[in-house]
């Protein structure tokens, strides 16, 4: 079964991501935009994993019941890759807990390789959420002037992690959320 862990928003954040992606589209920035239901951070991609090793993963509530909720913001646009031509636009996130977020990605990559075995990311943790792939990016259009002045940035309690069924479609992907790993609440 393909899946994932992943950050899913309220949404109010839902929405400020969605008028950021109309902001894009106005400014004439074309491609594949992610549909609003569909916007979430991704803390691993766990790829196609047979059930029992999903089944591992209700042990994960243990490593993260510890965990007080986090407070983020969404930040800047930014592309990857940075250089010759992009395959996503994205939204990043900062704030005061953003080394919390990365500690949590730490913690589920060491959970997912000792437990499903499957290896961890050779690549550097970056938070990010993507609005679009393959963007076509007009000359004379800076998503960092974008990013400077009209961009929507509202604040992001996170108090949970999902593990997340992706099925693809010729529609686009469906998300079923599996599983829910819920903070310290206290």
């Amino acid at each position: 079964m393909r899946s994932f862990i992943a950050i899913f928003f309220n949404s109010k954040v839902v929405e400020s991501l969605a008028r950021n992606q109309n902001l894009c589209r106005e400014k004439g920035i074309k491609g594949k935009y992610v549909k609003p239901d569909n916007i979430h951070l991704t803390v691993k991609f766990l790829g196609d994993v047979e059930q029992n090793a999903l089944d591992k993963l209700q042990l994960l509530d243990q490593e993260l019941e510890q965990i007080e909720p986090l407070k983020l913001r969404l930040s800047h646009l930014g592309v990857f890759p940075g250089k010759g031509r992009p395959r996503v636009l994205w939204q990043g996130l900062s704030g005061d807990d953003i080394k919390d977020l990365q500690q949590i990605h730490q913690e589920v990559e060491q959970f997912t390789e000792r437990e499903l075995k499957i290896a961890q990311e050779k690549k550097k943790f970056r938070p990010h959420v993507t609005l679009l792939r393959n963007p076509d990016i007009p000359k004379g259009v800076s998503i960092d002037q974008i990013s400077k002045e009209e961009l929507e940035r509202p604040e992001i309690l996170v108090d949970s992690i999902s593990l997340i069924k992706s099925e693809l479609t010729p529609k686009g992907p469906i998300y079923t959320e599996l599983k829910r790993f819920v903070f310290n609440n206290s």
